[in-house]
């Protein structure tokens, strides 16, 4: 081979071995985004257990399924070519998932009392509209989190954090977070507030100094998310079997599976249905994350029909593959609607 041909083929195979090392580099090494992927749905019925009732364990033909993401971290080969690595991948800044001034650690603490509260939230719907009769009393305001942009929360500094719940400001008992407010609308930004909080340690009493709201230099912050603390006592006792799995998305799926074994068992009429959304106490359907990555999933388990937040219905009908049917729903009665105006397979 002459000189010249063989410095060429050496240098184009240096070039291949650098390029296929830089790939196998970029392969394992970290990124800062985050993977989502589709994951076939599952059937509700075995992970909700309602007391006195048999487990529904039918995991093919007719059924809810749930619809959940699969998230993990992204490899910097996986953050550039995203779907191309992955059919109906979608690669998402880290950054994104966690609110400004907030903390991966407390974003799991959010996520999974998410979870739980729609968990809570699903029995109390579904077991209302079956006829039976809960009772809900609020206890305090529950702290969501601590997220401020700037990062000077307040309430962080003075050692509250997500879960905590407070139950009097200065000697003025809390139940609610409109109690709550009450309270704060007599004091004003840089006062110094007495706050009880319970935690999983115990009753604790701290010191909060307010600060001014957002464009209202008058409002005095703690400089937390709230919502009600409420104990909860369902006449049908439910618990659920989940693993991992965290989030509010799955909320209407547990609401219709719960109604469908106090009340209506062919609900889905032969129908094979994933459902999603967010369920509120009025019986609201909110907008969820990673639609496009749960249509796919849908299919993947053989549904026919998607129940979606009407929210997310264009992006949802968008990512559907052929064969599936996708219906935006606004609460929990109108899924029930849809269901039952399904013709009988």
């Amino acid at each position: 081979m002459p000189r010249s041909l063989r410095a060429l083929a050496i240098g184009l195979a240096a070039l291949f071995g650098a390029t296929g090392l830089a790939v196998g580099v970029a392969a394992v090494l970290p990124s800062d985004d985050v993977l989502f992927l589709p994951t076939p749905a599952e059937p509700v019925g075995p992970l909700v257990r309602l007391q006195g009732m048999s487990v529904n364990n039918v995991t093919t033909g007719a059924g809810i399924l749930f619809v959940a993401v699969a998230e993990r971290p992204a490899s910097r080969l996986e953050a550039l070519l995203g779907s191309r690595l992955h059919a109906g991948a979608e690669v998402v800044p880290a950054a994104e998932l966690i609110p400004p001034g907030s903390s991966r650690e407390e974003q799991d603490v959010v996520d999974r009392t998410d979870m739980s509260d729609s968990q809570q939230t699903a029995a109390i719907v579904a077991e209302r509209a079956a006829g039976r009769t809960v009772t809900v009393d609020h206890v305090g305001a529950r702290v969501d989190d601590t997220a401020m942009p700037d990062g000077s929360s307040p309430a962080r500094a003075a050692g509250v954090r997500a879960g905590n719940v407070i139950i009097q400001v200065d000697r003025h008992a809390v139940r609610s977070v409109g109690e709550l407010r009450a309270a704060l609308a007599l004091r004003h930004p840089g006062d110094r507030i007495a706050v009880r909080f319970r935690a999983t340690s115990g009753v604790h009493d701290t010191t909060i100094v307010a600060r001014a709201a957002p464009g209202d230099a008058h409002r005095a912050l703690l400089g937390i998310g709230a919502s009600d603390a409420s104990h909860v006592t369902l006449p049908v006792t439910v618990r659920y079997v989940l693993g991992d799995v965290v989030g509010p998305s799955a909320g209407l799926a547990f609401t219709l599976e719960i109604y469908r074994s106090l009340a209506q068992p062919d609900l889905t009429r032969g129908h094979r249905v994933a459902v999603t959304g967010t369920i509120s106490l009025d019986g609201s359907v909110g907008p969820i994350g990673g639609v496009s990555q749960k249509a796919i999933g849908a299919a993947e388990a053989g549904a026919d029909v998607f129940l979606v937040p009407m929210a997310n219905v264009a992006e949802a009908r968008a990512a559907a593959p052929e064969g599936l049917r996708v219906i935006g729903v606004r609460s929990f009665t109108e899924a029930l609607a849809v269901l039952r105006g399904l013709t009988t397979k």
